[in-house]
């Protein structure tokens, strides 16, 4: 079992600040830091710190399911989001449905914000969030076949260079084991 505990400040145009704190449900120790902030910009910045307040590059998977600051994004969606589990109730801090209510109210907020911007990013192209995942995939976990034309070598030669190392099929692009990228 995992606690953690969310703090977050109120919301000032872009400014906001949430930090949720990883906690040691036996000890009451704090673990690690997880935090969101919104820019100026309408983006969100994401960052992971340990116990002591420095700076990580991912998370620990043995108290949390963050991993590294780059794949925040893939759940968040440069959003705030909503909780996708219900959580149980405690004595002295917001209730589940409360919760729920405010991080909708501060999506909405935001993202009705974002979408006035006349410079920067265009928020309204939603398609682009996907896009970049594509773009990090197929550079961070590149396909044998990808390989294969980024290096000028026969597919059986790349896999045999490529023999025993782990492999994986993208749970949400599983096509993307198989699917060749020309070169351009």
């Amino acid at each position: 079992m995992k606690h953690r505990i969310i703090r977050f400040s109120e919301q000032k145009d872009f400014n906001q600040l949430f930090i949720s704190e990883e906690i040691n449900p036996i000890s009451g120790e704090v673990l690690e830091y997880e935090t969101i902030e919104l820019l100026e910009n309408g983006q969100l910045l994401f960052g992971i710190f340990d116990a002591e307040g420095n700076r990580k590059n991912n998370g620990d998977d043995a108290h949390s399911a963050a991993g590294k600051p780059a794949k925040c994004m893939w759940c968040h969606e440069s959003n705030i989001n909503q909780m996708f589990t219900v959580q149980d109730d405690f004595p002295g801090y917001l209730c589940n449905a409360d919760f729920q209510k405010t991080l909708l109210a501060y999506r909405e907020s935001n993202t009705n914000r974002k979408l006035k911007l006349s410079d920067g990013v265009d928020f309204a192209q939603t398609q682009q969030h996907t896009l970049t995942e594509l773009l990090y995939i197929s550079f961070m976990e590149p396909s044998a076949e990808r390989l294969s034309s980024e290096w000028n070598l026969p597919i059986a030669t790349v896999q045999e260079m490529l023999y025993g190392l782990p492999t994986h099929v993208y749970d949400e692009f599983p096509f993307w084991a198989t699917c060749t990228i020309e070169k351009i």
